[in-house]
């Protein structure tokens, strides 16, 4: 399932505008009712198959594996957060999406490169229910930084 899920991303952000996407994410993840973020072993299932799909899935980014992880957990009852951020290494600019459970990255992490974690824009993506559902408090956004 998570390999079908990483394909579907991909073709998705290729051809429809990533608002809409992230749109229709952040409603599934608006309508999870259930609390499994203790269940350690579901999260750490659904995140290994998501990493492993990524790898091998042609033109797989952090994105689409953020987005599928997002949706799978969602479906399982867990609730998550999808982070953005960026660096900057000279005059290089980069950007790396992650998904967090109860604070803790589970899928995208990368050690040693700290990324400046961009304020939440769920509230700016028309979503049905118009909730952003998984907007973190802004002064942790203004002083998180990632690894």
């Amino acid at each position: 399932r998570a390999y079908l899920y990483c394909i579907g991303f991909r073709l998705a952000l290729w051809t429809l505008p990533t608002t809409r996407v992230l749109a229709h994410v952040f409603d599934r993840v608006d309508a999870v009712r259930g609390d499994r973020q203790d269940d350690g072993a579901a999260v750490a299932a659904i995140c290994h198959a998501v990493r492993a799909s990524g790898r091998r899935l042609w033109k797989s980014t952090c994105l689409v594996e953020a987005l599928a992880a997002q949706s799978l957990l969602a479906r399982n009852g867990v609730h998550s957060t999808l982070r953005v951020g960026i660096e900057m290494e000279g005059e290089e600019f980069g950007a790396h999406a992650w998904v967090e459970v109860n604070g803790q990255v589970v899928v995208g992490g990368r050690r040693g490169r700290p990324y400046r974690l961009l304020p939440d824009f769920a509230h700016l993506l028309p979503t049905r229910s118009g909730v952003a559902p998984n907007a973190a408090p802004v002064s942790e956004q203004r002083s998180a930084t990632r690894n």
